[in-house]
């Protein structure tokens, strides 16, 4: 607004793109927030049908529909603030629609407006050559399959072909390791994300044993009742299928006093002892097995 350059006259976190993009829109619409939201919404509109175009590609119709609804849903209306990151992802929708156009046309109009997003998306934020090197690693890949599937070619030359793009891919990824390797502090960020997907790890593990436990215990109760005769008494002074409970529950550290069990695990209890008593009563030979309840 007042003549004044991104990262020469006052400093600025992301390329600066996005600056000169909201000065023309205070200068267009007023100096306002709400000015920078307009253009974001523009942009928007124009991402919806992108999006939509994308997933026809994979799914059929209803299902690309359902999906635009849901990116739609979980996006803009999320967080509405004119960030920089919302640019990176519309441009990056836009350069795949672009791709996956010249897939089908085998336009090369389509390739030039791929690299038009993926440099705009560069000079909004500096995330955009993740979209690069996407595009890269599309290009070496159908690069690939072409050869492979045209007539005439050497087995050598494939092989050759192959070695040199791996070595390629290799070189990148070591490159883009030694990169976040050398992000300050990565060390103690690793380790607290580590530990916490651990103990995480461990109570879901708990926890789902108990759980499997508890939902046999009846079946080994029934199999026991048809095997040996089981004599469940169910009355206020023998307790101890719902001890049973209780022990399992100690597997997990979290010991509750018999009174607290609730009443559909004793309910399960009782009804596994009634079924096998009944099975027992109504056999063939003659068992023993008894129940007060």
């Amino acid at each position: 607004m007042q003549g004044q350059l991104p990262h020469r006259d006052f400093d600025e976190v992301y390329t600066g793109g996005l600056t000169f993009a909201n000065a023309l829109a205070f200068r267009e619409l007023g100096v306002n927030l709400t000015s920078l939201r307009i253009v974001l919404f523009m942009c928007f509109l124009a991402w919806v049908p992108a999006v939509y175009y994308v997933a026809s590609r994979f799914l059929s119709a209803h299902a690309a529909g359902g999906l635009t609804l849901l990116a739609v849903a979980y996006s803009i209306p999320n967080y509405p603030a004119p960030v920089a990151s919302w640019y990176n992802l519309f441009f990056a929708v836009f350069g795949v629609a672009a791709l996956l156009r010249y897939i089908e046309t085998r336009a090369r109009g389509w390739l030039v407006a791929a690299g038009l997003c993926g440099g705009l998306s560069i000079v909004v934020k500096i995330s955009g050559l993740y979209f690069v090197a996407a595009t890269l690693m599309f290009f070496v890949y159908r690069a690939q399959a072409l050869s492979i599937a045209e007539k005439g070619e050497s087995r050598e030359r494939h092989s050759v072909y192959s070695v040199a793009i791996a070595l390629g891919l290799a070189i990148f990824l070591g490159l883009l390791v030694k990169i976040i390797l050398e992000v300050p502090g990565l060390n103690q960020r690793t380790g607290y994300l580590a530990r916490s997907i651990w103990k995480r790890s461990v109570v879901v593990a708990s926890l789902y044993s108990v759980a499997t436990l508890s939902g046999m215990l009846p079946l080994f109760m029934a199999v026991a009742g048809q095997l040996g005769g089981l004599s469940c008494r169910c009355n206020s002074g023998n307790w101890w299928s719902v001890r049973w409970f209780a022990l399992v529950r100690a597997h997990n550290g979290r010991k509750k006093p018999e009174s607290e069990i609730s009443g559909c695990e004793i309910r399960m209890v009782h009804d596994a002892c009634v079924i096998a008593i009944r099975r027992e009563k109504y056999s063939a030979t003659d068992g023993f097995a008894s129940a007060d309840c």
